[in-house]
């Protein structure tokens, strides 16, 4: 059974956690809980700010991802460059992947969309 000085030691540690969290220097209960409060509200106006500013950003990037039969088809467009984004969708897709990697296999596919644009303009 848990003595009453555990539990107390408990909350005193789970206090101090949250006054280090919201940055708070309250000695007392109430009050850390009271800025504890204010913080959270910050954090709610910082999160609808952003969902705000997203949802009006227009220059975010469209993903899409389908399985072929050999591969993969992934379909990137965006108005802005977003340096990384390919290995990142990769990433969120296969786990770890090697920047140098996509690299290579990227110049690959563009030397081999060029190669089929060639012959079928000689045709």
């Amino acid at each position: 059974m848990v003595s009453k000085k555990q539990k107390k030691a408990a909350l005193q540690e789970k206090l101090q956690l949250l006054r280090s969290v919201t940055n708070s220097s309250a000695k007392n209960k109430t009050s850390i809980i009271l800025d504890a409060s204010k913080y959270i509200q910050q954090l709610k106006q910082k999160i609808s700010a952003c969902v705000q500013e997203l949802a009006e950003d227009s220059s975010r990037p469209t993903v899409s991802v389908a399985t072929l039969e050999k591969g993969l088809l992934i379909n990137v467009s965006s108005t802005k460059s977003f340096p990384g984004m390919l290995v990142s969708i990769l990433e969120n897709q296969f786990g770890s992947v090697d920047a140098l990697m996509v690299t290579d296999v990227v110049l690959q596919a563009m030397k081999k969309c060029t190669r089929s644009t060639d012959h079928k303009e000689q045709s």
